[in-house]
């Protein structure tokens, strides 16, 4: 009889630890998710605001404004009726 309450006993305190070590275990897991979760979160608040910019950039890159300024200072283009001077140095 005292054999069967040891071993029910060990079996309760071994149920108890066990249990114990699936919560700590699930912690660990939760906290690690909580923080890749975070991670990822800042990373994709980083390239939304990249992509912000780049669509910034691109909207002013195919303006009609800056596609003149290049043709004029880069390729040295004129509106029709209109003298281009250039210095001689």
């Amino acid at each position: 009889m005292k054999l069967i309450k040891y071993f029910g006993r060990l079996f309760i305190l071994a149920c108890v630890i066990a249990t114990g070590v699936i919560v700590y275990n699930q912690y660990v897991i939760f906290t690690y998710e909580a923080q890749v979760y975070e991670e990822l979160t800042q990373e994709i608040d980083v390239q939304q605001t990249l992509r912000e910019n780049l669509l910034h950039e691109l909207e002013h890159l195919l303006s009609d404004e800056y596609i003149e300024r290049m043709a004029r200072n880069q390729l040295g283009f004129v509106r029709p009726n209109e003298i281009l001077f250039i210095p001689m140095n």
